[in-house]
């Protein structure tokens, strides 16, 4: 019997003879030196388009390739999405909506994606439209205007509970730093009924004691969630107490942290040894590569991250910016300065795996690591409309970088 472990790599399984299949350079780039950039084997030509009105399965094969692309092929995947809305006109029923949410997605602009979905919650305000623009506000850091949407909502009668609500109010006051609010908000969402095993509870949870610094009540919810199989959208047991370390080392807890990153580690390792399948496929290999470095870092073992990151570039442009984001940090955490400023201009290169939030917080890291706080606000703060709100606060290895008053005001929450 295989662990839980081996579901969160099913998405990976079927995108893996995708990226063999389509992005043949690979097997070379995995050669090249470390700071290589996958994009070299992106394909650059867009989809041609029949004239006149497009078949309804034409576009729902397109947008399928296309989301199968994105998370190893940003660029390509952007392309697809820019034809179909050159022809807008052309697309068949609710397809103009949706390519243009798909558009403001792989361009990493938040004000187009908020734009995107108000639209399109204005026109349809079903639950799952409000959820898709409250969410987006959220990320983007409109904590008031999330809230209000949150509760203007009125469920249908049958409909089961959502803590929308208590999960804006735990998730604002977090990210202000007002830990009595944040954990009686995260307190109130695990008590709707279903919503004890959320992952962002518990997170907001643990993150509020560790500010208030309540280290008995803390140690017990940490046992807790560590010995808790949360699943959810993207979510398994080692992303989740990955997460809780993460918060942990972000609120000054270490000792807690490195519980939670042992545990991490070891889920791993006992789903390697249990299933040797997951490291014969290269995309699960990869994925696996980096989230074992991801948690050895968390531990302080930096010349093992070192080496797991030294390897070459990884398929998926996700996983590649959290690669090289690692290694950068490891070689500066090892001595090598000038190894970790080649890995920080790769970031900052402008065809690094279409620069969006996820790479300037990587090449803000490694700013951070090198002593550079400021810099890495400077790369943070740099395009605002690409900032992500929940990779600036969990980003424990920003250190300075979060405390600089520019970052700090920021994060209080943005006003239109």
């Amino acid at each position: 019997m295989r662990l839980p472990i081996r579901a969160s790599f099913a998405a990976l399984c079927a995108l893996s003879s995708t990226v063999r299949a389509q992005a043949p350079a690979l097997p070379a780039a995995a050669r090249a030196p470390a700071t290589a950039s996958v994009s070299s084997a992106s394909s650059t030509a867009s989809p041609t388009l029949p004239p006149g009105r497009l078949d309804s399965a034409l576009v729902d094969r397109l947008t399928v390739e296309a989301d199968q692309v994105t998370r190893f092929d940003v660029a390509r995947a952007h392309r697809i999405h820019l034809a179909l809305a050159e022809r807008r006109a052309d697309l068949p029923g609710r397809w103009p909506e949706w390519i243009e949410i798909a558009v403001a997605t792989t361009s990493g602009s938040g004000a187009r994606q908020l734009a995107a979905r108000r639209a399109i919650f204005e026109r349809e305000p079903t639950l799952t439209n409000r959820v898709g623009y409250w969410r987006v506000l959220l990320n983007q850091g409109y904590f008031d205007e999330a809230l209000a949407v949150a509760r203007a909502w009125t469920p249908a009668p049958g409909t089961p509970p959502r803590a929308l609500v208590e999960e804006t109010e735990a998730h604002a006051a977090h990210h202000r730093g007002d830990a009595v609010r944040a954990l009686a908000a995260a307190r109130a969402m695990r008590a709707v009924p279903g919503a004890d095993r959320n992952p962002q509870a518990w997170t907001h949870q643990i993150a509020a004691l560790a500010m208030l610094g309540r280290t008995r009540e803390l140690a017990a919810a940490v046992d807790s969630a560590l010995g808790i199989e949360v699943r959810g959208y993207r979510v398994d047991p080692t992303t989740f107490w990955s997460t809780v370390g993460a918060e942990l080392m972000r609120h000054g807890q270490p000792v807690q942290a490195r519980r939670a990153f042992a545990r991490t580690l070891a889920r791993l390792d006992s789903s390697i040894a249990a299933d040797p399948e997951l490291t014969r496929d290269p995309v699960l290999a990869d994925s696996l590569r980096v989230r074992r470095a991801q948690a050895l870092a968390g531990l302080g073992r930096w010349a093992e991250v070192r080496a797991l990151t030294t390897a070459g570039p990884v398929a998926l442009a996700e996983l590649e910016r959290r690669r090289l984001g690692l290694l950068g940090i490891a070689l500066a955490r090892t001595g090598d300065a000038a190894g970790a400023r080649a890995v920080e201009r790769r970031l900052a290169a402008p065809d690094t795996l279409m620069t969006n939030a996820a790479t300037r917080a990587a090449q803000a890291t490694v700013l951070a690591a090198l002593g550079e706080p400021r810099r890495a606000a400077d790369v943070l703060l740099a395009d605002e409309d690409r900032l992500d709100f929940r990779l600036v606060h969990a980003t424990w290895a920003l250190g300075a970088a979060l405390d600089d008053p520019r970052v700090r005001r920021l994060q209080r929450g943005r006003v239109r």
